[in-house]
């Protein structure tokens, strides 16, 4: 399963593809070094995988890895 999130973190909004494959969710980065790709990845326990990476998207925007959709 795949498909796209968006959140809204300090008035911005990012938006990123996610994959679940076998039981993990994982959402990727844009501005990390382009030879080590970024990723939050956790298994998908008894949550839906849209809200998983809803919660993995906000990770990578605290970590500053993901740009915003309004720039």
């Amino acid at each position: 399963m795949s498909g796209f999130v968006s959140v809204e973190v300090a008035g911005k909004h990012y938006e990123t593809e996610y994959h679940e494959v076998g039981g993990v969710v994982r959402v990727y980065g844009d501005l990390g070094d382009p030879d080590k790709t970024e990723v939050e990845q956790t298994t998908v326990g008894g949550m839906q995988p849209d809200e998983i990476a809803k919660i993995l998207l906000k990770r990578l925007v605290k970590r500053g890895l993901v740009s915003s959709t309004d720039d």
